[in-house]
């Protein structure tokens, strides 16, 4: 027997095809309606921890357009929620036009028009929609033992795992000397 669950619509349907953002909306409806909008008296009767439900809340919270753009599958929405958080609090206006176009597209392409977009494109455009262009990396040879890449504020140093401690002491000398001056 399949467990059934109400709606919205007050409708019984399979627990099963509840999707996780009209769950997440749900809970969040539930949040003022009968818990008064404590979260903590929400999670402990639900039994869930309060971070559970505050994910779910978050992404309740999600507009339209966002949940649109990525995928309807629940493990691909949740991630993309996860990683929209910190976009959306520094460049929202950026994130909510990208998302938009996206979902457009991903419109089209449910339609037959096209292709999906996969999650991870869908939040490498948001990403540079919020912070702009990823900067390519900058690589120089500090001497025959070390190679530097660097990209913005941070810097990588690489050398081969079978180097001398004594040649690689150099190495590192020389790259102090280069980047610090002496």
């Amino acid at each position: 027997m399949k467990s059934l669950s109400a709606g919205r619509s007050g409708k019984p349907r399979p627990r099963r095809s509840w999707r996780t953002h009209e769950r997440a909306r749900d809970y969040l409806a539930a949040l003022d309606l009968c818990h008064e909008g404590k979260q903590k008296a929400m999670a402990s009767r639900l039994e869930v921890s309060e971070a559970w439900l505050s994910r779910y809340l978050w992404l309740a919270r999600l507009p339209d357009v966002i949940v649109e753009a990525c995928s309807r599958r629940v493990t691909e929405l949740k991630d993309c929620a996860r990683s929209l958080r910190p976009m959306l609090s520094d460049a929202k206006a950026n994130v909510l036009a990208e998302a938009a176009k996206i979902a457009a597209r991903q419109q089209a392409a449910q339609a037959g028009q096209g292709t999906l977009i996969a999650v991870p494109t869908v939040l490498a455009r948001l990403k540079e929609a919020a912070y702009g262009p990823r900067q390519p990396r900058e690589t120089a040879r500090i001497d025959s033992n070390l190679t530097m890449q660097q990209r913005g504020r941070k810097i990588r140093l690489e050398f081969s795992s079978d180097l001398s401690e004594d040649a690689l002491r150099a190495a590192m000398d020389s790259f102090m000397r280069q980047h610090f001056g002496a």
